[in-house]
């Protein structure tokens, strides 16, 4: 696949986090897909579990703005600004470098990087 298509699908899979969440995005992942984050390590299903349990706590969904793009075969960088007001008062404003990783098509690999201390600050009790 064309490291176009590629930075295509992965900038079209952060607009339907955006809108859908994990568990509506599921079409551009693979099945065993894995995901990592930052203290937690490998969460990969689970984090249909963690988008789900923060809507309730959001005013609004957050909204995801792609601010850069590289892509080198069949890896993609992407560069997200994030922005959620959660519903009591604080608001999470962070910077994630999303690492996707692409087979057939699909993404079967998230490395996804974040400010985790801002993380921890604003989610840590709730989640």
């Amino acid at each position: 696949m064309a490291e176009t298509d590629n930075k295509q699908l992965a900038t079209d899979f952060v607009g339907s986090l955006e809108a859908n969440g994990v568990r509506g995005s599921r079409q551009y992942l693979t099945d065993d897909f894995k995901w990592w984050l930052p203290r937690l390590g490998n969460v990969d299903q689970r984090m249909e579990e963690l988008f789900e349990a923060t809507k309730p706590h959001l005013k609004r969904p957050s909204q995801l703005t792609v601010e850069g793009v590289t892509a080198e075969g069949n890896r993609v960088a992407v560069e997200v600004g994030v922005d959620g007001e959660l519903v009591n008062g604080r608001r999470y404003l962070n910077k994630v470098h999303f690492l996707f990783l692409f087979r057939d098509s699909k993404i079967y690999y998230v490395k996804e990087y974040n400010d985790s201390k801002h993380s921890s600050d604003t989610w840590g009790d709730i989640l």
